[in-house]
């Protein structure tokens, strides 16, 4: 077998998504940039250069106080009016004179805690003992008023573009998006009546068999009754029809559910069990086509997180697939295995295999080899929606003449996601 080919998206509906998916990231990303890069800007260039005007300030209230206060005794006289002057005008929280070790030599004001504080410091030249620096705080609070305006206008030029990009092309494409996935389910459903009509000659056999023989036992009864009194074997001619009119009545229950046109409810769905029902489904002429089945399914899988009727319908359509690939007969191998948190389920027969030409083609919708009116194309197309659906992969290996094997892997239930 050649190397694993993996199966390349099938249809426009995953790239529109996908597109969709990059457009409102990419539109997402332009507004908070819009929202949160210039008022940060702003903010953090302007609380700079207001940082500079404070160390400004302290620097002139120093030159201030050497040079009207070199005179000692005017300290008390002078230095607070004039200090309550600086500290009104210049939106000062605090001004604080500090001696040659650093130690607080008196304070006016209090200190407050800021996200942004504005800290100046200064020396004195020459120093006024016992005073030789100051040190001031400024109100941050317009700043932050500033900051909140400015990041106001911005988030409302952000509503304003979010409101146009919605009602503009993000409207439309999510419109779009609907009616493709709306086309997509029409084109399940429409595999499924393909699917139905290719098994429909097996399906009349399986019901024809025990309803004869319902009616058989039928008409016999009515003979005996007519003829004289019940016979003996009256209970077991019931007992009989009750069985094959219970097996009619399974047979059409599993067809009925297959058919109809069911969402993707995820449940916990045994693997062994949907590809045994599968097999019931469409394996019911293999014997007289030639066709062998040879199951190898593993024991105790873990419990998959799936729709079991989307299931059922991806293995029908592999399987149905294989028996088409093998019109002289041949074997048709079904595994299951478990590894590395994902269930792997291999279907494999030996039949014509796939063209090179062909293999990157197979999965294309309405792409199909068959004859007319032997498939509609949208068999593994579906396939492959299927497998998406369920957050796992499909790969094919395949080599004309020598079949081809069809590797489905599904995440189970609690294997990390």
């Amino acid at each position: 077998m050649q190397k694993a080919l993996p199966i390349k998206p099938l249809s426009s509906f995953g790239r529109i998504e996908r597109s969709v998916q990059r457009l409102r990231t990419l539109f997402l990303v332009i507004l908070v940039s819009i929202v949160i890069l210039p008022p940060s800007f702003f903010f953090f260039r302007a609380a700079r250069h207001q940082q500079e005007i404070t160390v400004l300030l302290a620097g002139q209230l120093a030159l201030k106080m050497t040079n009207h206060m070199s005179d000692p005794s005017a300290h008390k006289t002078f230095l607070p009016p004039m200090l309550q002057q600086e500290m009104t005008h210049g939106r000062l929280l605090f001004v604080q004179g500090l001696g040659k070790d650093g130690k607080v030599v008196f304070t006016l004001g209090k200190p407050i805690r800021q996200f942004l504080r504005l800290i100046g410091r200064s020396e004195l030249d020459p120093p006024l003992p016992p005073i030789y620096s100051i040190s001031i705080q400024r109100d941050a609070w317009q700043l932050y008023k500033e900051g909140i305006r400015i990041f106001g206008i911005h988030c409302i030029v952000a509503s304003i573009l979010a409101l146009i990009m919605y009602q503009l092309p993000l409207k439309a494409l999510n419109q779009a998006i609907r009616e493709a996935r709306a086309t997509q389910a029409q084109i399940f459903h429409t595999d499924k009546l393909a699917t139905v009509g290719r098994v429909y000659a097996g399906l009349t056999h399986e019901i024809n068999n025990p309803l004869s023989i319902v009616l058989t036992r039928v008409r016999l009864l009515i003979e005996d009754v007519q003829e004289g009194p019940p016979p003996s074997k009256l209970l077991e001619d019931l007992e009989t029809i009750e069985r094959h009119a219970n097996r009619i009545g399974a047979i059409v229950k599993g067809f009925l559910s297959f058919v109809r046109d069911a969402p993707l409810e995820m449940a916990k769905t045994d693997l062994n069990t949907a590809l045994r029902d599968a097999l019931s489904f469409v394996g019911k002429s293999f014997g007289t086509e030639g066709v062998q089945v040879k199951l190898e399914l593993a024991e105790s899988l873990p419990a998959l997180l799936a729709s079991q009727t989307h299931l059922e319908q991806l293995f029908v359509n592999l399987i149905g697939n294989a028996k088409d690939a093998m019109p002289d007969g041949g074997m048709l191998s079904i595994k299951t295995a478990c590894a590395e948190g994902n269930l792997i389920t291999e279907i494999q027969d030996t039949g014509t295999g796939i063209a090179p030409e062909f293999r990157s083609e197979i999965f294309q919708p309405l792409f199909t080899t068959k004859d007319v009116g032997r498939g509609t194309g949208l068999g593994l197309t579906v396939s492959y929606g299927i497998v998406k659906a369920h957050g796992g992969n499909i790969v094919v290996e395949s080599e004309p003449g020598r079949g081809s094997i069809f590797r489905v892997t599904l995440p189970f239930e609690g294997a990390g996601a």
